[in-house]
This record gives C-alpha cells, structure tokens and sequence, in this order.
C-alpha cells in the first residue's frame, strides 16, 4: 500500500459546466426542490438537499 497513488478527478464546480449543463442542473435543482417543499417547510433546508442531489446527479452523468 505503500506505494500506491490514487488520482481522483477533480470535482466540477458550476463554473466547468457548459450551457446545456447549466440548464440541465438548474431543471434537477428545481424538481427536488419542489418535491422537498412538499414534506420540508423549511426553504434553506429545501434549497441545500436539492442542490446536492443535483450535483451528486451531475457527478453521475460524467
């Protein structure tokens, strides 16, 4: 183990993304945004939840 290297890809910031991508996390950010508010009455809370499944979403695409 001593040895061993492991390169992680560098995590995408909203900055790396292209247009179309922008677009695409924005429709994510807001579908589970409305679907929280639903069962959360708290907005922050909403807004921080959403925002990492549209990340961990984006992160999963590529």
């Amino acid at each position: 183990m001593k040895g061993l290297l492991v390169f992680f890809k560098p995590k995408r910031t909203w900055h790396d993304y292209n247009r179309f991508e922008r677009k695409m996390w924005v429709q994510l950010f807001d579908r589970k945004k409305t679907e929280l508010k639903k069962q959360i009455k708290d907005n922050v809370q909403c807004c921080r939840l959403a925002k990492r499944y549209a990340d961990r979403q984006m992160r999963a695409m590529g």
